[in-house]
């Protein structure tokens, strides 16, 4: 197959995917060539954006603002104060009994969301700004308030997307 990048014919396939002496990995996504510039030409800018993502994810989870937030919440041993979306302030405990498995019930979470659902993606320098913001951009949400704003921002950037 010829090279989309060089226009070599001097290619090899391997696992379908095809190697170029260029350097350049790709796929065939049915009629469509996909790029492979990463991880020794096995991932995709979308497998790399999700690496990435995961590990800021991860790393956020010891971020201290995080933890101060959470403590300014406690009201009494496993009792947190909900910031409440859609409704009032209201306390709620640590965790819920469901289906006999003990489930966390307290998140802190982005009052502004990492990637405005409006706009959407825009670069990593943001995501990271927005992602590792001081205890004023946090809030405490009990399990059904979260999937409320969830639900609520997914939807919003549905409709953006159409």
């Amino acid at each position: 197959m010829k090279c989309p990048w060089c226009k070599s014919w001097d290619t090899l396939k391997s696992n379908n995917i095809y190697i170029c002496i260029c350097g350049r990995a790709w796929y065939i996504w049915g009629d469509t060539v996909k790029d492979k510039p990463y991880n020794n030409n096995t991932w995709t800018q979308a497998r790399f954006n999700s690496f990435i993502k995961g590990a800021l994810r991860q790393i956020s989870f010891r971020w201290p603002p995080k933890h101060q937030v959470k403590k300014e919440a406690w009201r009494a041993r496993g009792i947190y104060l909900c910031a409440g979306y859609k409704r009032r302030k209201h306390k709620v405990s640590l965790s819920v009994n469901e289906k006999g498995k003990r489930k966390n019930n307290v998140f802190v979470d982005h009052i502004t969301p990492i990637v405005d659902p409006a706009i959407g993606f825009v670069d990593w320098n943001q995501t990271i700004k927005r992602m590792f913001c001081e205890a004023d951009g946090l809030q405490v949400l009990c399990g059904p308030c979260h999937s409320l704003k969830t639900k609520d921002e997914r939807d919003a950037t549905k409709k953006e997307s159409t």
